[in-house]
């Protein structure tokens, strides 16, 4: 199902569930589609929600009933395809039985962890790693954006077979840095990242460090 308009407004309303009008609070997506939630549920799911819920009960109008007009709005910064995946995974409805993408996993293991939702972290997670033998360079992408050591080095030590092309020297001879920053999609990803994986890659992966990015695990390079 897709999204449906409305008449008073540019935004529109989300597909079935959260579409009814017994909310009492609406999240707003990024691109303008309005998901009609339970405070109850958002607030037993994340604390993050719960203080977004305090927020803009505090700023709406306690004298007027709960109509789609009047219930509180609350923007957050994901997009609605991300917003509804997150948000079926808290509710007591039927959970999605074909696999993610993996473009539509990183987004979704994003907002779990901003909103720190531990179960749909989990499970995103185990997902993401499940792509790790097919698409390294994302998933090690994907681990550096999110300072997931374990997704980063699944997909570092993915990349090692890059040796098996030829005569092995350096990562780049491989895949080059332009071609590596569009393939790997290195949004987030910093220069000090990449510069770990180099030499991650220079010592055949024999290395005992963590590939994290908050941590100077190459001390002898400044």
């Amino acid at each position: 199902m897709h999204p449906r308009s409305t008449s008073a407004s540019q935004t529109t309303v989300a597909p079935s569930p959260f579409d009814g009008s017994a909310g009492d609070v609406t999240l707003r997506s990024s691109d303008g589609v309005d998901f009609c939630c339970f405070s109850q549920i958002l607030v037993a799911a994340s604390s993050i929600f719960a203080d977004m819920v305090a927020i803009g009960n505090a700023n709406s109008d306690p004298t007027s009933s709960i109509s789609a007009s009047d219930r509180p709005v609350v923007p957050v910064s994901e997009d609605s395809k991300t917003l509804d995946a997150l948000l079926r995974f808290i509710y007591p409805i039927q959970k999605q039985s074909q696999p993610r993408s993996l473009e539509d996993i990183g987004p979704l293991l994003e907002a779990s962890l901003k909103y720190m939702m531990d179960f749909p972290a989990s499970v995103v997670k185990e997902e993401l790693l499940a792509f790790a033998q097919t698409r390294p360079m994302q998933i090690w992408a994907i681990g550096c954006r999110l300072m997931l050591e374990d997704a980063a080095r699944a997909g570092a030590e993915r990349m090692l077979h890059y040796r098996d092309l030829g005569s092995y020297t350096h990562l780049h001879q491989f895949v080059p840095i332009a071609e590596f920053i569009r393939t790997a999609d290195a949004r987030g990803v910093s220069a000090a990242d990449y510069c770990r994986l180099w030499m991650y890659h220079h010592r055949r992966g024999e290395v005992e460090e963590a590939l994290g990015a908050n941590q100077d695990i190459f001390p002898e390079i400044r």
